[in-house]
């Protein structure tokens, strides 16, 4: 009877145990892992004012690299281009880590949403060359609806005219949008086609994600008053190759760039 009794304190000890384990140490376990996904962000996606990671897992799961849902998000993300993205917020679900080997071997969905301020995209304008082709002052507006304008001044004779082109945006393929070259409007004066198609192309290479690490495939986009917003989805079995390849890269002490 005795020896019942210390096996029924041993199982309810273990029980006891096992449910601290799971309720009391679940954050612990998942911000450690939350950090190291964090401290590997700048090499995989670029730079960024702030990264923050959120893992919602159980702790042995996570413990064995099985991350049932991975939230990421950074603020002032710079692209390999040099455009500013506001805002990047990744939803990764099903993510599975090999800890002995350091490989990621799967991840079941990658969906992100981003964000493009009207700044950033002025900024990434007038960083071109512009000068020779009498062009200044370009600014950047981002209007409801879809419409996107782009104004500034082009110097005649040696004075500045004032001109807008405006129009829809919309998806062109995969990972880039276009102005819709069917429906421009142009206010002001005459803009040579080779002064149109330097705005337009400007434009369009700023919002391209064909130089990230890893595809992308864009679904939606629309505006509001000064930002775009974009979404869509990453395809998940070249983003697990890309992190393997930093992960092999900083395991020989590769210092990566975008």
């Amino acid at each position: 009877m005795a020896h019942r009794k210390v096996l029924r304190w041993i199982g309810l000890g273990t029980l006891l145990v096992a449910l601290l384990f799971v309720n009391g140490c679940t954050r612990p376990i998942n911000r450690t892992a939350e950090r190291r996904i964090r401290e590997a962000l700048p090499s995989l996606l670029g730079p960024a004012k702030a990264y923050r990671v959120h893992v919602e897992s159980s702790p042995l799961n996570t413990l064995s690299g099985r991350l049932a849902h991975v939230l990421i998000d950074a603020d002032d993300l710079q692209l390999p281009n040099g455009l500013l993205l506001q805002h990047l917020h990744l939803d990764l679900k099903g993510v599975d880590f090999d800890t002995q080997h350091k490989q990621l071997r799967h991840i079941d969905s990658a969906h992100f949403q981003a964000v493009v301020d009207e700044n950033a995209l002025t900024l990434y304008l007038i960083g071109q060359e512009t000068e020779e082709l009498n062009l200044r002052d370009l600014q950047v507006h981002i209007l409801p609806n879809n419409i996107l304008q782009i104004a500034g001044e082009r110097t005649v004779l040696g004075v500045g005219v004032p001109f807008s082109i405006s129009g829809p945006i919309r998806l062109m393929g995969p990972d880039r949008i276009e102005l819709d070259p069917d429906r421009l409007t142009l206010v002001g004066i005459h803009v040579p086609d080779l002064l149109f198609g330097f705005i337009k192309s400007r434009f369009e290479s700023a919002i391209t994600f064909s130089n990230l690490p890893f595809p992308i495939r864009l679904t939606s986009l629309h505006t509001q008053s000064g930002q775009l917003f974009l979404e869509g989805d990453a395809d998940v079995g070249k983003m697990a190759d890309a992190v393997n390849r930093r992960v092999q890269e900083a395991s020989q002490g590769v210092v990566y760039s975008n």
